[in-house]
């Protein structure tokens, strides 16, 4: 009998929310899971090419809720060990600023994982709200998108600056 026919949740639930095992790994699973985020996002992003961050926005859309399911299926079988082991919202999260980053441009990636970490950590309002007030699936899961939402849009404002012709004249005079 494997451990999750013991628990009575579906593998796939256990694979999706514990993002493919990263969640088993202690103290960084959460950590790990954004990590890994960004070759999933930098892939889908090639591959749409102009309506990348389109592709990148269905793709979201269609993890979050399907990992919806799948955390809120973990935690009724196992509270205890979702708590620790749910990581897929990190994932989510991740994507959102993701969203408009080219894919070409590394520090476009690296100030996107900067700022989720962030806002993932500092949790503004709605982020703390949703973990303390919802039901598990839905506290868990909007917690992070939250913060990815704030993060996006944080994000959108700087690409968008970087890019403005006397933004990049006054770093380019600079170097």
């Amino acid at each position: 009998m494997t451990a999750a026919t013991q628990l009575g949740v579906s593998r796939p639930a256990i694979c999706l929310a514990t993002w493919f095992g990263i969640g088993h790994i202690p103290l960084v699973g959460p950590l790990l899971a954004a990590v890994s985020a960004l070759p999933a996002a930098w892939i889908l992003l090639w591959l749409g090419g102009s309506y990348g961050g389109g592709v990148l926005f269905i793709a979201t859309t269609l993890l979050f809720w399907s990992s919806l399911w799948a955390v809120s299926v973990y935690w009724r079988a196992a509270p205890h060990l979702a708590e620790r082991r749910v990581v897929v919202d990190n994932v989510v999260g991740q994507w959102l600023p993701l969203m408009f980053v080219r894919p070409d441009a590394a520090w476009q990636f690296a100030a996107a994982f900067v700022l989720f970490r962030i806002m993932e950590v500092v949790k503004p309002w709605p982020a703390n709200w949703a973990a303390e007030h919802l039901p598990a699936g839905w506290g868990m899961m909007l917690d992070d998108f939250f913060a990815g939402v704030y993060a996006a849009a944080l994000m959108y404002v700087t690409v968008h600056l970087a890019e403005h012709p006397y933004v990049a004249g006054l770093v380019e005079r600079t170097l």
